[in-house]
């Protein structure tokens, strides 16, 4: 026995609105996964060293002097981990954590210069693996990680001295 016509008008609109939506949703999710990898950096060894060339004078001697300056480097350090191949790119995550740690440094603050002190110790192995990639792929020399501190940690912090000596 055949159902009511009212039911078979009852399923039909709900079947169209269903197969819509699933359209939809297909199409939305298509094109999310298009733009999700479009905005993705690529990866690529070649891209890695033209980018690590492109900024090899802030990463041989960065010029440190201001917050601004720290903000321009911490902005150098992650356009590179942006780029960096699989076989870096947690090491320079690492890199770049080290640096936003130290950048925040309180000078008065004993307790902040030691989390900057053991940071940047900890950012050693990571750095060093960067360097020894970077020479290997790129060939091309970066020199030593950033000096660990704040710039005003430098221009506060007062001189050490030493007692003076009583065999004068």
């Amino acid at each position: 026995m055949a159902p009511p016509d009212h039911a078979v008008r009852a399923r039909t609109p709900l079947r169209r609105f269903a197969g819509l939506a699933v359209i939809g949703a297909t199409a939305a999710l298509g094109t999310g996964i298009v733009t999700a990898c479009s905005e993705e950096p690529l990866r690529t060894e070649a891209g890695y060293c033209d980018r690590v060339r492109a900024e090899l004078t802030s990463l041989v001697g960065p010029v440190v002097a201001s917050g601004a300056d720290v903000d321009a480097l911490l902005d150098t350090y992650r356009s590179i981990a942006n780029v960096a191949p699989a076989a870096v790119q947690p090491e320079w995550e690492r890199v770049v954590e080290v640096l936003e740690t130290v950048s925040t440094v309180v000078p008065s603050d004993p307790a902040s210069l030691a989390a900057a002190n053991e940071a940047a110790l900890a950012g050693q192995p990571a750095y060093g693996a960067i360097q020894r990639y970077t020479q290997v792929t790129c060939e091309v020399a970066i020199g030593t990680p950033p000096t660990p501190t704040n710039p005003v940690t430098a221009t506060t912090l007062p001189p050490t001295t030493t007692a003076p000596d009583g065999d004068g």
